[in-house]
């Protein structure tokens, strides 16, 4: 009876892990799903700028040291749902694609 009892504890943990893992996993999934949805409609609403077009915040900061090393390839204007802009550059650096989004501040947003 023992016996019993302790294999039906087992059975049940066992089914209790299962069924906390694949929600874990589930809500996981909805939350790229979602990340990757609003980053499709961002670039799908952006527009291509020239350096001249950027604000002088923007121009400002990419003139920085940090980034003076690196090439520009892509410069994107997104509109914000606020009705605020930022501005994506894509950059090669140190062998590979970067890259970095400013808001019309100049200010890098992560």
């Amino acid at each position: 009876m023992r016996k019993l009892f302790v294999s039906l504890m087992g059975v049940f943990l066992l089914g209790v892990f299962t069924v906390s893992s694949v929600s874990a996993t589930t809500t996981e999934s909805e939350s790229l799903y979602q990340v990757t949805q609003d980053d499709m409609t961002q670039d799908a609403n952006s527009e291509e700028v020239t350096f001249e077009d950027l604000p002088e915040t923007v121009q400002t900061a990419l003139k920085d040291e940090k980034y003076s090393s690196w090439t520009v390839n892509k410069i994107s204007k997104v509109p914000q749902a606020d009705g605020t802009a930022q501005y994506s550059v894509e950059f090669n650096a140190d062998g590979e694609t970067k890259e970095v989004k400013f808001d019309e501040s100049g200010n890098v947003v992560e």
